[in-house]
């Protein structure tokens, strides 16, 4: 290490054959100061020139002063590290009961990339926006394991779980008020929006059609075959429920009787949202369930009403089943679709919701 002026906290090492600036600020250990390099915004390496160096360190001893007189101010004296902190964070949620298995093992996996980038023994209050930004940038080009880097919206849950800890943070008065180095970031990576692709009525028909009549072949490595794909794909698509509240419904969700599905969390699953708690009803239509080939096939029920678009006539008695769609013109009779056996079928709806999502 190079010299350093008892009247000077900067100190000269010599890195690549050029003399770079330090800053020695171990007396503000207490909010996250060390030996620490000084390092212009853009730069990757400490600066080599002595007014940048002065201008830098007075600015780190601003940010310090700062932070160390925040402390005062709410009677935050006491050194908090980031690991411990994790720690507690995670303890909390478990405890208050508001949060699945899963949920609590994503943030403990995004909040173990966080201490291992800034430390086990850093300080909350010292870590800066200029912090995140990097921490951000590290975990954009950090592999997925899929041979491709981590996407923009698994970038954003990361700072979402790193954010949240700070909120408890600010709450228990680890951190001064108003403290939220994620917060003030301000350049977080936005995940790109692509146009949903959605199944039109004709071509949901014929997907019900295709899983009506199809029969699969027997199961390979020990895997049987799922006997009923007609009902759950006919479930999917005349409610319009996400997969884990499809293959979450239990048989006190369907009604027959008054031809309403309803979603609510149960033991097996929760609801995305609050808002997600629905009952999904099927107009003035009677309720008509499909075949059910397995006594562990769900309760598929899929209710709608009768349209001028799409045209369902079953009859089981006499064992023909005729489906019309639409044509391109107006006044021009729709084609018929492919004729199946008399099997109870749903009608296809016109509501948004009733179309499925490829």
């Amino acid at each position: 290490m190079g010299r350093q002026s008892k009247k000077s906290r900067i100190y000269w090492r010599e890195r690549g054959g050029t003399k770079r600036a330090y800053a020695d600020l171990r007396d503000y250990a207490d909010v996250g100061g060390g030996r620490e390099g000084l390092v212009a915004l853009g730069e990757k390496l400490a600066t080599a020139d002595e007014t940048t160096a002065q201008v830098l360190l007075a600015r780190r001893l601003e940010q310090l002063d700062g932070v160390r007189r925040g402390r005062a101010l709410h009677g935050e004296t006491q050194q908090v590290t980031l690991a411990d902190f994790a720690a507690k964070h995670l303890v909390a949620k478990a405890e208050s009961q508001k949060f699945t298995k899963h949920w609590l093992e994503v943030t403990e996996k995004c909040l173990d990339r966080a201490v291992e980038f800034f430390g086990v023994e850093r300080d909350l209050a010292s870590i800066t926006v200029a912090d995140v930004r990097r921490w951000a940038n590290r975990l954009l080009a950090t592999s997925n394991g899929r041979k491709g880097t981590m996407s923009a919206s698994s970038v954003r849950h990361h700072l979402s779980c790193f954010s949240n800890l700070y909120k408890r943070a600010r709450a228990e008065r680890v951190v001064p008020s108003g403290y939220d180095p994620v917060g003030d970031f301000d350049e977080k990576p936005s995940p790109r929006r692509g146009e949903a692709k959605w199944l039109e009525l004709p071509d949901a028909a014929l997907l019900l059609e295709a899983a009506r009549t199809h029969r699969p072949a027997p199961g390979k490595g020990g895997w049987r075959p799922v006997p009923f794909a007609y009902e759950l794909i006919a479930t999917f698509l005349l409610t319009g429920g996400r997969e884990s509240e499809v293959l979450g419904l239990e048989v006190d969700d369907v009604s027959l009787d008054r031809g309403v599905v309803t979603f609510r969390p149960n033991a097996w699953r929760r609801l995305k949202t609050t808002t997600s708690h629905r009952s999904v009803r099927s107009g003035r239509s009677s309720a008509r369930p499909l075949s059910v080939t397995s006594p562990s096939t769900l309760r598929a029920v899929c209710c709608s009403r009768a349209t001028a678009r799409v045209k369902k006539r079953c009859s089981p008695t006499s064992g023909s089943c005729s489906m019309r769609w639409p044509s391109g013109r107006a006044g021009r009779r729709g084609r018929s679709a492919p004729r199946c056996s008399g099997t109870p079928t749903a009608q296809l709806g016109s509501r948004p919701w009733t179309r499925g999502r490829r």
